[in-house]
């Protein structure tokens, strides 16, 4: 399993939250809680969130 940095998660043109989704779900999740604490609920990814 590849680990994604939080470095990487700034470059939406690197990689999107969909495909974080598929590469390391543990970061994927984690991303999308900072995301919520921050109250950023526009750019959490809420298609791959839905298949929970």
């Amino acid at each position: 399993m590849e680990t994604i940095s939080m470095e990487t998660l700034t470059h939406k043109d690197t990689l999107t939250a969909s495909s974080l989704y598929e590469m390391d779900f543990y970061q994927w999740a984690f991303h999308n809680a900072v995301l919520l604490r921050q109250g950023r609920l526009t750019e959490i990814d809420l298609e791959n969130k839905t298949n929970l």
